[in-house]
């Protein structure tokens, strides 16, 4: 009887013990917390049991673990630079106390702590200063950009000693039309020849042939064929025609002249192909246009 009386009384000395301890945001160390820029986002709560065993304080119930505690709750929530402020820690005696009274092995308790959480305050915004107003630009040249073609014959002559001269020379269609515009500015043609001239321009240029040879016979033009290819594919073929004329010259070679016209328009490399059947010879040239952009500064 006396061993239970030595119990109760010591029970109620533990109960008298546990209490409140609270800390209000108006104290200092919340004005602290304002002042140093934080501002307060919400609250944490944290509630832990511990059996405290042989009258020791159990870990999980000692005031850094519960603000350790607290701290890690409110940072996970909050975010990294989260602070909090102690505001209520309660600690009571639990009912299972009274077994371990009973048996003089210590007591459980309940601690439920209530903290404030700040966060520092955004920095301030700072509005920059004002460009300066940007110099005044010079207006920038207009460009035109044309598009230049030249054109050329490879070989452009052929000799073979002082017997015979071959030459091939390529015309494009708008340079046989600034030849007749030209005559016409200088009246060597009228306006309708100008135009029955220039509708019969053909569209791919002409090909102008000059042909010298030593004897006489060499240079009737029947002896020769002409033949174009663009790739492998022919263009036309076509044999000399029996009346051109063929005059001697001052350098004593036969001279014959020849104007083939290309119908279609071209652009890759052509292969001009002239065969003397007279001596069977075959004379091979390339006629390539190139092309380039100019820029023009207006």
């Amino acid at each position: 009887m006396n061993k239970l009386k030595y119990f109760t009384g010591f029970f109620i000395i533990i109960a008298l013990l546990t209490g409140c301890t609270t800390i209000t945001n108006g104290s200092p160390e919340a004005k602290k917390f304002a002042k140093g820029g934080y501002e307060e986002k919400g609250r944490i709560e944290i509630n832990e049991q511990g059996w405290n065993w042989f009258f020791r304080k159990a870990e999980n119930l000692d005031p850094t673990y519960l603000k350790h505690s607290a701290l890690l709750a409110a940072r996970d929530k909050y975010g990294e630079d989260a602070e909090i402020l102690i505001e209520t820690q309660v600690e009571s005696w639990n009912p299972l106390s009274l077994v371990m009274l009973l048996n003089s092995l210590g007591w459980v308790e309940d601690t439920f702590l209530t903290a404030s959480v700040w966060v520092p305050l955004p920095p301030p915004v700072v509005e920059p200063p004002p460009l300066p107003p940007e110099p005044e630009k010079e207006p920038e040249p207009v460009i035109k950009q044309l598009i230049r073609r030249s054109y050329k014959v490879v070989p452009e002559a052929e000799y073979v000693l002082d017997s015979e001269f071959t030459k091939v020379v390529y015309r494009p269609a708008e340079a046989i039309e600034s030849i007749l515009k030209l005559q016409l500015d200088m009246h060597e043609i009228s306006s309708e020849e100008w135009e029955e001239r220039t509708e019969k321009v053909p569209a791919g240029g002409r090909i102008l042939i000059s042909l010298g040879r030593t004897d006489l016979e060499n240079a009737i033009s029947r002896w020769f064929r002409y033949s174009l290819f663009q790739g492998d594919t022919r263009l036309f073929r076509r044999r000399g025609l029996e009346d051109i004329p063929y005059v001697p010259g001052n350098d004593k070679l036969w001279w014959n002249d020849v104007d083939l016209d290309i119908k279609q328009e071209w652009e890759s490399p052509l292969t001009f192909i002239i065969e003397d059947q007279y001596q069977e010879k075959t004379y091979a040239y390339q006629i390539i246009r190139e092309e380039w952009i100019e820029e023009i500064e207006l």
